[in-house]
């Protein structure tokens, strides 16, 4: 709201009046009082021809007329009326009554200029400023423009302020604008009270005065000066200097709104779209933003394109969300950057483009946007857009939450956790967790819920791993509601059987495999609650089909008991699932099914296949079987020496037998 708006001073010239002091010097007549008044003027006195003047020319008592005017003020000026004198210059400026001639305008103005009148001081300096009706002539402008300001002329003033403040013609100096605002402030001028304020505001040719600044804000505003009515208003909003009162502030940014104020036009909507302080209303929202947008506001600009985006305001459109965003984008609003980067990533109202993407990402994050920092470590982490560089994604990442985004202290606690594109380091990494999961994001009180319940880079606590697994799972979080209810039944301290079971089986309804598998055994096992083989059978089912590896595999052993559940070629389809899935046993198991033909077609060959892949992975029983497919021959071609290694792996696993065979062997 502090900002320092430079007007030319073109816009200062007043086409039609001459100023509030001479409009209002004229009461109303009557009729025998205005036949009066003519009867004088025709007399040739010369103040009835200025006042008869006067009065036609601005339609008081008379109907309008020009030609009227033009003849009562010729006379009064012939006799040396200044104000009729300045008046003609007015008529010949702006064409009233007699061709447009600015040099008979200029010719007027200078006779009434030098005998002292401040309306012809005022217009005579605002000429030489233009170059209009005579050559441009800044000093000249400025000497008229003192003595136009000595003499009171408000206007004069407020250009005096503007030159010294912009430092042109003459020097910047802040002491010198500070004194013309004031006097131009002091004669009721809107615009030098805002200007006056903002100084005061500013400190510039003065000390800082809040008091001050909001006194002359206030009073620029009450006199309908937009700027100074949305300074008002976020004064209002904010508590600065004044009392909080948002419902004031809606009707001063009303008011700022309907004067055209862009920034206004944006506050008030995001004012209508929330429905805070006024009634809601989308559509008003949407229309305010359109007229700021439409006056340049980026700001506006970007939450009209969101508006098209979502239809909210009543009308969808991507092309017209693509535009405003890409407006607001293209001035420089890093929101604006980071959404259309988004629209560009998403493949939304454009092209996918992960190349643009990450173009637009750069720039957002680079103008310090977090979201798109984040963003960005994320493209650099995927190679999406750009070169896959794990060190660089740390980078953003690190910027990210050092600005506050949640989401990039819990990525930047990931990495750190991990070692990936920085050195592993536990203490950050639950540091940067920690915060995270103090803002409420759930993924980072699940991991760090984990992080106690385990030990890792923390003291194994199952106090706090309950306190926040237990935030995460109140969220939905259904990982978070799986490992709560583990962490219930196997504490030390906090065990809970009931609670252990009601969130695995919150888990287990929503879908997740690992909440199924954890409540499946705790049926099997009778862990809490009565044994329930079926029960468990049916929640092992529920995590297999879900591709939960020790599921499959449990499942399998369950079926291949024998009993009620038994069902040979079944547990060997699970055997194979969990094979398939990387389960160290289910490759053995399902290695010995096809090797020995039970439950499934006799396929040696790929039974050694499988049986050698859990060898590989450390699985002492499938060590201690391929030593024997060595030393025998079978499913693998026979080799003493290759039977002795495996045999010693399988012995240095501590299997009795592989170390019986290995002495038989003599190795």
């Amino acid at each position: 709201m502090k900002k320092i708006i430079t007007l030319s001073i073109l816009t200062l010239a007043v086409a039609l009046t001459l100023g509030p002091g001479r409009a209002l010097a004229q009461a109303r007549l009557g009729q025998s009082a205005i036949t009066d008044l003519r009867a004088r003027a025709e007399a040739g006195d010369t103040a009835s021809q200025y006042n008869l003047g006067y009065r036609y020319y601005h339609g008081v008592d008379v109907p309008r007329d020009d030609l009227e005017a033009l003849g009562w003020f010729y006379l009064a000026a012939r006799s040396g009326d200044t104000r009729a004198q300045t008046y003609l210059g007015v008529m010949h400026e702006n064409g009233h009554g007699v061709v447009r001639d600015l040099g008979a305008a200029f010719g007027w103005y200078q006779v009434a200029a030098v005998k002292g009148d401040r309306e012809a001081q005022y217009r005579l300096a605002l000429m030489y400023d233009e170059g209009r009706g005579v050559a441009k002539d800044s000093l000249a402008a400025l000497n008229w423009y003192f003595m136009a300001a000595q003499r009171g002329q408000v206007k004069a003033q407020l250009t005096l302020g503007q030159v010294h403040e912009a430092g042109r013609v003459v020097k910047n100096d802040m002491l010198a604008a500070f004194k013309w605002y004031l006097l131009a402030a002091k004669g009721g001028d809107r615009e030098g009270q805002y200007r006056l304020a903002r100084l005061y505001d500013l400190g510039l040719g003065t000390g800082v005065n809040e008091e001050e600044a909001t006194v002359w804000y206030q009073e620029a505003a009450n006199n309908g000066h937009p700027d100074a009515q949305c300074e008002i208003a976020g004064r209002l909003m904010s508590g600065l200097n004044a009392e909080k009162d948002p419902a004031r502030a809606a009707y001063w940014y009303q008011r700022a709104a309907e004067g055209g104020n862009g920034e206004a036009q944006f506050a008030l909507g995001e004012m209508y779209e929330a429905g805070q302080y006024v009634d809601k209303s989308p559509e008003t929202a949407f229309g305010l933003y359109a007229k700021a947008a439409e006056g340049g506001n980026v700001k506006a600009a970007y939450n009209l394109g969101a508006m098209y985006l979502s239809g909210k305001g009543g009308t969808q459109s991507y092309p017209e969300a693509v535009k405003w965003i890409r407006f607001s984008a293209q001035m420089g609003y890093p929101k604006g950057m980071y959404r259309l980067a988004c629209l560009y990533r998403d493949g939304k109202g454009l092209d996918r483009n992960n190349e643009e993407a990450f173009r637009w990402f750069l720039q957002a994050a680079e103008a310090g946007y977090p979201a798109a920092q984040n963003s960005l470590g994320f493209s650099y982490d995927l190679g999406r857009g750009t070169r896959l560089d794990p060190f660089l994604a740390v980078e953003w990442y690190r910027k990210a939450a050092e600005n506050g985004l949640t989401e990039a202290m819990f990525n930047l606690g990931l990495k750190l956790m991990r070692g990936d594109g920085v050195s592993k380091n536990m203490d950050e990494a639950i540091s940067w967790i920690g915060k995270a999961a103090q803002r409420d994001y759930p993924e980072a009180q699940y991991l760090l819920g984990k992080a106690y319940f385990e030990g890792d880079g923390v003291a194994k606590d199952d106090r706090q791993a309950i306190e926040w697994l237990q935030k995460a799972a109140e969220t939905g979080n259904v990982a978070a509601q799986a490992l709560l209810g583990e962490a219930y039944v196997l504490s030390e301290d906090q065990v809970n059987f009931d609670y252990g079971r009601y969130w695995l089986n919150k888990a287990a309804e929503n879908g997740d495999p690992e909440g199924a598998y954890k409540l499946a055994r705790m049926y099997y096992l009778g862990t809490g609650i009565p044994r329930d083989p079926k029960k468990a059978l049916e929640l092992y089912g529920q995590a297999a089909e879900s591709g939960h590896a020790m599921a499959q595999y449990d499942l399998a052993i369950l079926l291949a008991d024998d009993g009620e559940n038994h069902d040979e070629a079944r547990s060997v389809h699970w055997f194979g699932k969990a094979a398939e899935n990387g389960n160290p046993n289910g490759m053995f198991f399902y290695g010995t099914k096809l090797f020995l033909g039970q439950g499934i077609e006799k396929n040696v060959t790929l039974g050694f296949d499988w049986i050698l892949k859990a060898a590989n992975m450390g699985h002492p029983n499938s060590m201690l079987w391929v030593g024997d497919c060595y030393e025998t021959g079978q499913g693998a071609p026979r080799d003493l020496d290759q039977a002795r290694h495996w045999y010693r792996l399988a012995a240095d696993k501590g299997l009795d037998e592989a170390k019986d065979r290995l002495r038989r062997l003599g190795g």
